[in-house]
């Protein structure tokens, strides 16, 4: 097979490794929206639009902070004002639209998700933003030989953390 590249197992593990790690990043945004549809059987199309005033947030707080304390707090304190908006969303809209049909539901999620973004542009507008890792997700560990990212391993490490209070928040 002189087509395929010499691949070892630790690029295999690597690449298993790197793959999980955006799972993780997929997973812990789709359990917020399977969470709201199952609990509160709202199909709530506008969630997409609330991480991403999350991920603006991260990275407003984490600037106006600075160095690796404002990555650490931005991660504690940008769910936390998600959830200020969104308690103040449901309380405000939402309750009026639960003994509605599914669609009503559908429709003003949309409508929301549209406006959420278009504010999100008027606020911090179009461009790709980044937020630095601290020091201690920067680099890489050795693993069977290949490198794999210190930042990639938290990822996973969130995503597990995730799973898991999920799991006891639902059964306990």
């Amino acid at each position: 097979m002189g087509f395929l590249p010499n691949i070892g197992p630790a690029e295999v593990l690597s690449q298993l490794l790197v793959g999980l790690s955006r799972a993780m990043i997929l997973f812990t945004v789709c359990s917020g929206l399977s969470f709201v549809l199952g609990v509160l059987r709202v199909p709530n199309i506008a969630h997409g639009s609330l991480y991403m005033i999350g991920a603006f947030a991260t990275f407003s707080l984490s600037k106006w902070i600075g160095g690796s304390a404002g990555f650490w707090l931005a991660l504690v304190l940008a769910p936390l004002i998600v959830a200020l908006l969104s308690l103040i969303a449901e309380r405000a809209l939402f309750c009026r639209l639960y003994q509605r049909e599914h669609l009503m539901l559908l429709l003003f999620t949309f409508a929301l998700a549209l406006i959420l973004g278009d504010l999100t542009k008027i606020v911090w507008g179009a461009e790709y933003r980044s937020v630095s890792a601290p020091d201690i997700l920067k680099g890489s560990i050795s693993l069977l030989g290949a490198s794999f990212p210190r930042y990639n391993l938290f990822l996973i490490f969130v995503g597990l953390v995730v799973a898991v209070a999920l799991w006891l928040f639902v059964n306990r």
